[in-house]
């Protein structure tokens, strides 16, 4: 940044990430005080407490200064390794409370290796998996029959994905693959549920992250079908958005644009025009379709109107105790 110009003092804070890139101000990392600056030493501090520090750097856990004290969150050996643990930037962000969150250890800051494969796996689960959220949730309530244990669910892969089978009489299940009747896989019939789908313009949606849910063992891991040599690579995805990731907030924007699943209600009219059907009913070429971009989220709340939901009010991010009629009400 001081080389670009866009920073003029030693103690600046602010945060210009942007365009794929992070922009970060020194003093997020290094202290405030000049007295810090020129001294003959490199001085790192990531705490929370710091005078003139930024709201960012106040998320951090760290509550003191300096290599190897501790509660400061850095270990290493100066110009060898040095790595942090208690930084904001490599959190789930789940919270403002520091304490809800799950802080990473961040690699060496003088390693030569380079990030691993899973990129997003570094700073959080992928995608995050704390309590009270419901990117992924391990035994859901959704479908519950009575009889544990229940099924796991997922803004993943795509809508019931694993449960779509074919023919009117629901004999036989569809599966993935890159062409035909496919409940994921062929764009043509169903769009792949991903980061993109809820955060439009933070990541890019050219390069899905299919390193989700990665060793995990669970249905909705990607790995378990993508490779080196299939049509979508096992890859990390990108951020593009750099300036609504690693901002201290939560940012929802749904993607615009036709949303295809091969979920078809028996009955499309029941959607309430919400979703518009293309063929015939569980045809090999038909599927339902949709535009999200007009989805509406209150972070206050913490709940979303959209078709996915069939537009039910109510639904209620990580809220563990929806079921199938939450969304299915008027089915």
């Amino acid at each position: 940044m001081i080389t670009s110009g866009l920073v003029t003092m030693y103690n600046y804070t602010a945060i210009k990430s942007d365009n794929g890139k992070y922009r970060i101000g020194c003093a997020n990392c290094h202290p405030t005080d000049k007295g810090h600056h020129q001294d003959g030493h490199v001085d790192v501090t990531i705490n929370r407490n710091k005078v003139g520090g930024s709201s960012l750097a106040g998320l951090n856990n760290a509550t003191v200064d300096f290599l190897n004290t501790p509660g400061s969150g850095i270990t290493g050996t100066t110009k060898v390794s040095v790595t942090c643990s208690m930084v904001y930037c490599h959190s789930s962000g789940r919270s403002t409370d520091q304490a809800q969150n799950d802080f990473r250890t961040t690699p060496d800051w003088y390693s030569t290796a380079g990030s691993v494969a899973n990129r997003c796996g570094m700073c959080h689960d992928n995608p995050p998996r704390y309590s009270g959220q419901s990117h992924y949730v391990a035994e859901s309530s959704l479908g519950n029959n009575g009889t544990p244990p229940y099924q796991e669910s997922a803004h993943l892969v795509g809508i019931h994905f694993n449960s779509t089978y074919v023919g009117n009489s629901g004999n036989g299940f569809i599966g993935y693959t890159a062409a035909g009747n496919a409940a994921h896989g062929n764009a043509g019939l169903a769009t792949t549920v991903s980061c993109v789908t809820c955060h439009d313009g933070i990541v890019d949606s050219g390069k899905p992250d299919t390193y989700a849910m990665f060793g995990t063992g669970s249905l909705f891991e990607c790995a378990s079908c993508h490779t080196s040599s299939t049509r979508t690579k096992l890859q990390a995805g990108n951020i593009i958005g750099t300036s609504l990731h690693v901002n201290g907030k939560k940012d929802v924007a749904f993607v615009s644009g036709t949303f295809k699943t091969k979920a078809q209600l028996s009955n499309v009219a029941n959607a309430g025009g919400y979703w518009t059907r293309n063929g015939e009913y569980k045809n090999d070429a038909s599927f339902d379709s949709t535009n999200i971009g007009g989805s509406s989220w209150d972070s206050q709340t913490k709940t979303c109107l959209t078709a996915c939901h069939v537009n039910q009010p109510g639904i209620t991010w990580g809220n563990d105790k929806l079921q199938c009629m939450s969304c299915h009400a008027d089915q």
